[in-house]
């Protein structure tokens, strides 16, 4: 069942490999980090500051 999942630290390191694999997986992905990433086939990279109420605020409403 295909779904469409949000992955935090998504820019690397864990969070890069689950979003990654998710994907491969054919899973939409939506990558949130304060760092910068690439968006790739099945992956949406936003770029967001989860400790700051507003850019969560922002991205969820977009997201919705």
């Amino acid at each position: 069942m295909k779904k469409t999942i949000i992955v935090t630290g998504a820019a690397s390191g864990i969070g890069h490999y689950v979003a990654t694999k998710l994907a491969e997986d054919g899973h939409d992905v939506i990558a949130l980090d304060k760092e910068n990433a690439s968006t790739s086939k099945n992956v949406v990279f936003k770029k967001v500051n989860l400790c700051n109420e507003m850019d969560v605020k922002s991205i969820f409403n977009n997201l919705i």
